[in-house]
C-alpha cells in the first residue's frame, strides 16, 4: 500500500509545527514543498481537499509553495483540479527541477503553474568560458516563462557570480548554498534573526524548501 501522502502530511505537519512561532510576524512566507505526482491525481482530490495540513498553514499565514518535479507531470491534466483546489486556497503552484524532464511546452501549459524552477546543472554552466547550450536554455526558459506569464527561480545559486549574471537576466528568485545550507531548526532561528538585524530578508526572494528550513 503507497503511504506517500501519508509521509507528505509527516512532513508538512513537523515543519509548520516548527517554523510557525518563527514566521509568526512574517505573513505569507513562502515554504517548498515537494509532492509526489501520484498523490495529486484527480482522482484522489477528496485526499488532497480532507487534508488538515492546508488549513494548518493558512492559520499560520504560511504559503505553501507546492513544487512537482517536472519529470513526473506526465500529460498535465490528470492533476490540473487539484492544483486548481491548491491555488484556490492561496497555495503556489511551481514545476522543479525544470528542464530535466520530457515535458512539453503544451504540458506545462496544462498546468498553468506560478514558478518554474531552473535545475542546478543549467546554473552551473552560467558565466563559464565554455558556456554550453545547458547554459543557453537558461536564456530560453526565461523569454518562455515570461511570454506565459510564470515566474522563474534558479536554483543551485553557489556564488556570487553566479547570482550576478541572474540578476542582469532578470531571474525572478534564486536558492542554494550561495545563501544558506540546510540546517536546524535552530540554526534557521538564528539565521531569521540575523536577517531582521539587517532590516531585510534575502534580496533574492529565495524560497527555504522544508528540507532545507529545519528537518535535520
Amino acid at each position: 500500500m503507497e503511504l506517500t501522502w501519508e509521509f507528505t502530511e509527516i512532513i508538512i505537519a513537523k515543519a509548520l509545527k516548527e517554523l510557525t512561532p518563527l514566521l509568526a510576524r512574517r505573513p505569507n512566507f513562502k515554504v517548498g514543498v515537494n509532492f509526489f505526482q501520484a498523490d495529486l491525481d484527480d482522482e484522489r482530490i477528496q485526499t488532497v481537499i480532507r487534508s488538515p495540513v492546508f488549513e494548518t498553514a493558512t492559520q499560520a499565514k504560511i504559503s505553501l509553495s507546492c513544487e512537482i518535479l517536472e519529470t513526473g507531470i506526465g500529460t498535465g491534466t490528470s492533476i490540473a483540479k487539484s492544483l486548481e483546489y491548491l491555488r484556490s486556497i492561496g497555495c503556489q503552484i511551481a514545476i522543479d527541477d525544470f528542464g530535466t524532464g520530457y515535458s512539453n511546452l503544451a504540458q506545462i501549459k496544462a498546468l498553468n503553474p506560478d514558478l518554474v524552477k531552473i535545475d542546478k546543472i543549467f546554473i552551473d554552466d552560467l558565466g563559464t568560458q565554455s558556456e554550453s547550450a545547458r547554459g543557453v536554455f537558461v536564456h530560453a526558459i526565461l523569454g518562455i516563462a515570461d511570454a506565459h506569464g510564470m515566474k522563474v527561480c534558479a536554483e543551485g545559486v553557489e556564488t556570487a557570480e553566479q547570482l550576478a549574471l541572474l540578476k542582469t537576466q532578470n531571474v525572478d528568485f534564486a536558492q542554494g548554498y550561495y545563501f544558506a545550507r540546510p540546517m536546524p531548526i535552530h540554526d534557521f532561528a538564528l539565521y531569521l534573526l540575523d536577517q531582521s538585524l539587517q532590516h531585510k530578508m534575502p534580496t533574492t526572494g529565495r524560497l527555504p524548501k522544508l528540507k532545507s528550513a529545519a528537518l535535520v
